[in-house]
């Protein structure tokens, strides 16, 4: 029995990785953390092992950062308000917000520090569960839960 070569795991891991970082970003950006993950992996020593999982893992990682730090900069520059999908159709709710209310709420949410207001984004806007939510941000489930009820609290006292 042959030991895999490293071009080789990546040549078999290819397409799943692809799948896999598509899931969760679009197919363009998905492209683009697949090659970056190839060439971390192709820059690595070659006595060093590498897992299938370890790579998936950190395929999933990149993506989740790109995600991640899109929606942060897309909240510290324009509010939740101007956050579009991709086409120049407004959504349901993007309508919905042209309500003098909901405007109000937009000022009120810029004032949130970013990490709060990220949190209420992804769990709220991308309807992320808390489960979820807690997953992409690296904490627990109670952390979330608190830290949702910690950040309304700071809306509606924004709000009055």
């Amino acid at each position: 029995m042959s030991i895999e070569t490293r071009q080789e795991q990546i040549e078999r891991l290819y397409p799943d990785l692809l799948r896999l970082v598509a899931s969760r970003t679009t197919s363009d950006i998905a492209a683009d953390i697949v090659h970056d993950v190839v060439v971390h992996l192709l820059q690595l020593p070659k006595e060093k092992q590498t897992t299938d999982s370890w790579i998936m893992r950190l395929a999933v990682n990149r993506a989740l950062n790109k995600v991640r730090d899109d929606g942060r900069r897309a909240v510290r520059e324009r509010g939740f308000l101007d956050v579009t999908h991709g086409n120049n159709e407004p959504t349901q709710l993007e309508s919905l917000l042209l309500d003098e209310s909901l405007l109000r709420l937009n000022e009120a949410f810029k004032l949130l520090p970013n990490d709060d207001a990220m949190l209420i984004f992804v769990h709220y806007f991308w309807e992320f569960s808390q489960r979820k939510t807690a997953e992409f941000r690296g904490l627990s489930k109670s952390t979330v839960n608190s830290s949702l009820a910690r950040i309304r609290a700071k809306l509606r006292e924004n709000l009055q």
